[in-house]
């Protein structure tokens, strides 16, 4: 794996996260119109356009969901590569790219320091890309 290939993970693992977000916020849109029409005639004009937004809505969920599965395809293809890796690189490695998290996030959650999260950064980048 090179460095621009871990680098365009990580970019999609970032993309990946985004999408969550996008198919929370379309769910939670599609409960609230939904749970609006407990109230309505199944007849009418406001009826039909509520209908109309929830099927759309739900079009764009199905379109987010086929989305990530196929960046998750790429990310997960990253866990074969870091089995060769120390424990603490390969977390590293995957926190960072895999899952987009910050190197600020993975030292507070591994209590590590900043400095010793770049260097496991560093070196497992150094192992993945065979570089001496």
């Amino acid at each position: 794996m090179t460095l621009d290939e871990l680098h365009n993970l990580r970019e999609l693992a970032i993309r990946l996260n985004r999408i969550n977000e996008e198919i929370d916020r379309l769910r939670s849109f599609v409960t609230k119109v939904t749970s609006s029409f407990d109230g309505m005639p199944h007849s009418g004009q406001q009826h039909d356009a509520m209908a109309e937004y929830v099927a759309e809505a739900e079009v764009w969920i199905d379109r987010r969901i086929e989305t990530a599965g196929k960046i998750m395809e790429e990310v997960m293809s990253l866990s074969d590569e870091i089995s060769e890796l120390t424990r603490p690189q390969a977390t590293v490695i995957f926190g960072y790219y895999a899952e987009g998290k910050s190197i600020r996030r993975m030292a507070r959650d591994m209590h590590y320091s900043e400095r010793n999260i770049y260097k496991l950064l560093k070196r497992g980048e150094r192992r993945l890309t065979k570089q001496p």
